[in-house]
């Protein structure tokens, strides 16, 4: 489970490892900078663990609470060490040189992440395919609905809650999955999911719509971690109505960055002239990266679309 104090991501874990790990700065899961195991009778039950540490609003708080109250200790072996300079050639009585620069252990720390075998991989879920076929088939649908009646929504937020009602219509993106452990249920679809990957200024902003598999939602650590959003959608959409390219070059953007295994993009324009490098950008994108696009502009009775799976537009001039 992820919590954030500050500007650092604290996992707790009370259920297997009986640990509280914060990370370094760069708030990467495995890299840790102090890690600290609680010992019996100290130990607390996994919810009210959570609750506890996410009250504090510093990370010496903290961890004087750890030491002094729970009788935490730390175990360095598991924390990132900062480099230390050696001549050439200079080893350990066994051979190895062990004091690996911080650069080093983040790196071995990220791999040994990738290969935990209980790590969701969208490239090993069946259920994905079919999960992704429906939403393309709700785009379409979307983009239909639109050039026959451009004016049915005023604003974009409206046409955000049209796909996830469209997308809801079908059973099994419907359903709702326990999440983890038994902490709760929850739905697949999701509004204004947290990026994967942090941008500029180590920002996260939202994705419009994102569709969680389920094998992913009974990985998810804890209730705080899914709150926080850290779980990885695999199937995110972006979508602007009435903007111009520069809009959705940075909607494609978010996209690229986060890289997730489905993204969509949808661009809809109403009575706007129609520019050349927004449609530039629908149909070059998907040649250089894993993102679908789907766009409809309309103006006057004339139209111009690309449904999903099109590779080229359609015009009704």
């Amino acid at each position: 489970m992820a919590v954030r104090i500050a500007d650092r991501l604290v996992f707790v874990n009370t259920q297997k490892t009986q640990t509280v790990k914060i990370c370094t700065p760069q708030n990467r899961r495995g890299v840790y900078e102090k890690y600290y195991r609680i010992e019996p009778p100290y130990v607390l039950p996994q919810q009210k663990m959570e609750s506890t540490v996410s009250q504090f609003n510093s990370i010496a708080d903290l961890e004087q609470w750890l030491v002094n109250d729970r009788k935490a200790y730390r175990e360095t072996d598991n924390e990132v060490r900062p480099p230390v300079k050696q001549p050439i050639g200079d080893t350990s009585e066994s051979g190895i040189n062990d004091d690996l620069g911080t650069e080093v252990r983040e790196a071995v720390a990220e791999v040994l992440e990738l290969l935990n075998p209980d790590r969701y991989s969208p490239d090993e879920d069946p259920w994905l395919p079919q999960a992704a076929n429906l939403v393309e088939e709700s785009i379409d649908y979307l983009i239909q609905e639109f050039l026959d009646c451009p004016y049915l929504h005023r604003v974009e937020h409206s046409i955000h809650a049209q796909l996830f009602h469209i997308l809801v219509s079908h059973e099994e993106l419907a359903k709702r999955v326990i999440l983890g452990d038994g902490f709760a249920k929850t739905q697949l679809i999701h509004k204004e999911w947290p990026e994967s990957v942090a941008r500029e200024n180590n920002r996260r902003g939202n994705f419009d719509l994102a569709v969680l598999s389920p094998q992913l939602i009974k990985t998810c650590p804890s209730i705080s971690a899914f709150r926080s959003g850290y779980l990885e959608a695999p199937i995110v959409i972006e979508m602007g109505l009435d903007y111009d390219a520069e809009h959705l070059a940075r909607d494609a953007l978010k996209l690229i960055n986060s890289k997730p295994k489905r993204g969509y993009l949808i661009h809809l324009v109403r009575e706007l002239p129609r520019e050349r490098s927004t449609e530039k950008i629908v149909l070059g994108i998907e040649t250089r990266f894993a993102i679908k696009t789907a766009y409809a502009w309309t103006s006057s009775g004339q139209s111009a679309f690309k449904l999903i799976n099109d590779r080229s537009i359609t015009e009704h001039l």
